[in-house]
């Protein structure tokens, strides 16, 4: 058993030249969770798939890299979805990828703007009776019951409706198969806001609550409660009452199990090669990389909308499809993110934070395991520490100057001392964009927007035989969305190959 650190970049390997197929069933392009997720499903099938990515290493943002001796998260550091009927669960139980999770005591804490902390219990009741302590008695008990409703409710439909948004006439009398009585009561509410929902619960003058809110929306919707429906915001506030899982070594681990089911069904992989150009050719599509090119079936976009849009042929309809999809940079969010090695000492029994600023905002705290020699030396832990802000005002930030008041905040808060720090690298939406390609540098997917309701961006089609998926196609952010996305792709795609 692994003891010691390990670079990650020899666990992945691409396919030789010489076993590079001319002709796939399908190309994924892009090695996020939704494109490996929906390159495991078809390969289990007996489809044959190529999966291209630009990066040396695949996970998009839910992967880990090496440096300085330690293992360090790219973006995701929390994994959500393992309870039963979630969506990581039911890709799992259907592949029988097995991965080593340990499920935490407690998700989350917040310290709030005036040094009050909250714990965010997983059990709903004890949660209940922490956010009345701290914000009050008022509407807030019936407040959370209602977001668990709604909660329920869309991780129980997710599992029921594969082929929604309903995009073909078998589409249709899937949903109609699978309805419930309750359905539509339920999905109404994807036509409000979850700033109207504090309205309905008399909390909307509860400043305390309504920063709290925001802050917490901010981690999973990437926007605030005006813009964010309450189908997807209820859930999203409720994410610390499902089963948080770390991941021993780091999220890598993850897409080590994938990449590994990947590899012995017969998959390839290509790292370090990025698409250059999906051209439409008769019933299929020629997709060029480099020198080479291959003929696919069909393809699976697992790739922003803003850089799927630039692959494909001037004047095309697809490109003025794509195009109609994407958003403008300046509306988009990214991070400024930290990432630390700091002395090993006797943390509280918690590995998630949410600091809420003075000033408005809010910084993430994730730290390692103490036990966790996968990813720092005996004596050390490893953390991440992140903000979110729009991507156009961080390019030109100062990102030394954020580092400090954020560990200045930090020492503060109690979390570390000044003399824990032993090392720390700071990267923007620059880096963000080197790493993972995105245009404009952004992270976390498409915010949450009031006008775009769940069946707006989230089509899983472009055209014929071209399946979209991942965090942009289903706005807001999250490792069990963009499973579910592959999940519901990857059905779409068999169901229409076969």
């Amino acid at each position: 058993m692994q003891k010691e650190v390990v670079n990650p970049v020899g666990y992945f390997q691409s396919v030789p030249s010489g076993e590079l197929k001319s002709h796939y069933d399908v190309v994924v392009i892009g090695a996020g969770m939704a494109g490996l997720t929906a390159a495991a499903l078809l390969l289990k099938e007996g489809k044959s798939v190529l999966i291209l990515e630009r990066n040396y290493l695949p996970g998009g943002c839910s992967s880990s890299y090496f440096r300085k001796g330690c293992i360090f998260e790219s973006g995701a550091t929390t994994l959500v979805g393992l309870d039963a009927g979630m969506p990581l669960r039911t890709v799992l139980d259907e592949t029988g990828i097995i991965l080593d999770a340990r499920k935490l005591e407690v998700p989350m804490q917040v310290f709030l703007p005036d040094g009050r902390m909250l714990t965010r219990f997983q059990d709903r009741d004890q949660w209940i009776e922490e956010a009345q302590r701290v914000f009050g008695g008022k509407g807030m008990a019936e407040f959370w019951k209602f977001c668990f409703k709604i909660s329920d409710f869309v991780w129980d439909s997710s599992s029921r409706y594969r082929f929604f948004p309903p995009q073909k006439i078998e589409d249709w009398f899937s949903l109609v198969k699978n309805l419930k009585v309750a359905d539509p009561w339920f999905a109404r509410h994807a036509f409000t806001s979850t700033s109207s929902l504090l309205k309905r619960f008399g909390l909307h003058e509860n400043e305390a609550f309504r920063a709290f809110v925001n802050e917490q929306l901010m981690i999973t919707a990437q926007n605030k409660m005006e813009e964010v429906n309450v189908l997807f915001g209820a859930t999203a506030l409720c994410y610390t009452n499902s089963g948080n899982y770390y991941l021993p070594g780091g999220m890598v681990s993850m897409v080590k199990a994938f990449t590994d089911y990947i590899g012995n069904q017969g998959g390839h992989l290509l790292l370090r090669t990025a698409a250059e150009a999906i051209v439409p050719n008769g019933e299929n599509f020629t997709i060029k990389f480099g020198e080479d090119a291959v003929i696919a079936r069909s393809v699976v976009s697992a790739i922003p909308m803003n850089n799927l849009a630039k692959l494909l042929p001037e004047r095309h309809p697809l490109k003025l499809k794509a195009t109609q999809q994407t958003i403008e940079t300046k509306k988009l969010n990214s991070a400024l993110q930290m990432s630390i090695v700091l002395k090993d000492r006797l943390f509280p029994n918690c590995l998630h934070y949410q600091i809420h600023q003075p000033n408005g905002g809010s910084i993430f705290l994730s730290l390692s395991s103490a036990d966790d020699r996968l990813r720092s030396p005996e004596g050390h832990r490893v953390a991440s520490i992140s903000t979110h802000a729009k991507t156009s005002d961080y390019f030109n930030s100062n990102k030394q100057e954020w580092a400090e008041r954020a560990i200045e905040l930090l020492i503060e808060r109690g979390l570390i001392e000044s003399d824990d720090l032993i090392l720390k690298h700071v990267s923007g939406p620059d880096e963000w964009q080197q790493w993972t390609g995105r245009a404009g540098g952004f992270v976390g997917g498409y915010p949450q927007f009031k006008d775009v309701l769940p069946w707006k961006m989230n089509k899983h089609q472009l055209g014929k035989n071209i399946y979209l998926c991942g965090d942009s196609v289903y706005p807001g952010q999250g490792i069990p969305g963009v499973v579910m996305n592959g999940w519901q792709v990857a059905g779409r795609l068999l169901r229409d190959i076969a």
